[in-house]
């Protein structure tokens, strides 16, 4: 059987040979050319067989076609019908069904999905000014002073500020006289080590990446300063801005690890109060649907693809999301989750699977897209896989 345009076709297979397979169809096939790779299926004791061809020769008159043999045949695939092509008439939108935020900020490289970690205990963790406060009062005892900074954007100055926001990790450096810190002196791996500090500067100055990273180093022993760390703030994969605290003055011992690991609590304290607040609310997508550019459907999912944008890293395997259906006669609400993805070129591919759909648009659906209506059989072969 083939699938095109809304219409069922009938096949038989006339004859095999080593390398082609000759067809007749029920009907000529319009719409099919020489070199163009279609996909077949059929049903064998119950169970969906697909295959794909190519066609070498197409005789629209008599309906006949010689393909190429098939290198494999998938049994079942866990797919409840074969994937045709998106009717012209047809809109797809997709919303995030979990709160998203598309930031202004820097995405930590590498960690798609970054929460803000554990808050403090026995603090109020909606009221900013109150953990500021608590902050100022708790931190005084081992600093000489500190500055918090929220970032307005993504454009940073310092090579500190840039680091830090690119890799959402601390810059520590217990003291001026020490290199960065040891890979076993970091269980939790929050730190900012020389491997990952050269490799950021490889991104951004691939040809001197070992002379800026000697220079930074021997400027931070010039400035006076005897202990220094820079401790960001994470919000959903971004570094939204960060603490930055320092030992100037004899007297204090350098900051230590335990200390780096209780600034993150605070950290992550202030960023659940911003948000308790509605300071991200602006740029939140929740119910915010996005049309995309819809490639095939079947009567249990889709496959989708948008231009490569920052938001592209919400959508990974497991992501819940919301679809709508735009028809001349119809929208169609309907779950789902994102069951693979892809990259070509500067376009990202989501394969997504239904969850949750009415009968009433299901039957819909399947009229719409295979051209006939849903039988009993039909209906007990939709598994919800792509």
């Amino acid at each position: 059987m083939y699938l095109l345009n809304r219409s069922e076709y009938i096949l038989h297979i006339e004859k095999l040979t080593r390398d082609e397979v000759y067809f007749k169809a029920d009907r000529p096939i319009e719409g099919v050319t020489v070199k163009e790779k279609i996909t077949l299926m059929f049903d064998y004791k119950n169970i969906v067989i697909v295959f794909t061809v190519e066609v070498k020769t197409m005789d629209i008159k008599t309906a006949h076609f010689i393909a190429t043999m098939p290198d494999v045949l998938y049994k079942n695939l866990e797919r409840s019908y074969s994937r045709v092509s998106i009717p012209d008439d047809i809109q797809i939108q997709f919303a995030f069904v979990e709160d998203r935020y598309f930031l202004p900020f820097h995405k930590i490289v590498g960690r798609e999905s970054e929460d803000s970690g554990d808050l403090l205990p026995n603090l109020d963790s909606s009221n900013f000014n109150d953990i500021m406060a608590h902050l100022g009062s708790w931190i005084q005892e081992y600093v000489d002073d500190y500055k918090l900074v929220l970032f307005k954007d993504a454009n940073l100055q310092s090579l500190e500020e840039q680091v830090v926001a690119a890799t959402g990790k601390t810059l520590y450096l217990p003291s001026m006289q020490d290199q960065f810190p040891a890979l076993g002196d970091d269980p939790k791996n929050i730190l900012i080590n020389e491997a990952i500090f050269n490799q950021h500067l490889k991104h951004t100055n691939p040809n001197t990446a070992n002379d800026v990273m000697v220079q930074f180093l021997k400027d931070k022993q010039s400035t006076g300063i005897l202990s220094d760390a820079w401790v960001p703030m994470l919000f959903q994969g971004y570094t939204i801005g960060y603490i930055h605290i320092w030992i100037q003055k004899e007297g204090k011992p350098p900051f230590d690890y335990k200390l780096i690991e209780t600034l993150y609590k605070y950290m992550s304290s202030l960023v659940h109060a911003l948000q308790e607040s509605g300071y991200f609310e602006s740029c939140r997508l929740k119910d915010k649907f996005i049309k995309v550019t819809a490639m095939d459907i079947s009567a249990s999912g889709l496959r989708f693809a948008f231009p490569h944008l920052p938001i592209s890293s919400f959508l990974r395997p497991d992501s819940k999301i919301s679809l709508k259906l735009i028809t001349s006669k119809r929208t169609i609400h309907i779950g789902a989750k994102i069951v693979r993805q892809y990259k070509e070129k500067n376009m990202d591919f989501f394969g997504c699977r239904f969850l949750d759909i009415t009968p009433e648009d299901m039957r819909f659906l399947f009229e719409y897209i295979y051209g006939k209506s849903i039988t009993e059989a039909e209906t007990s072969l939709i598994l919800g896989q792509v």
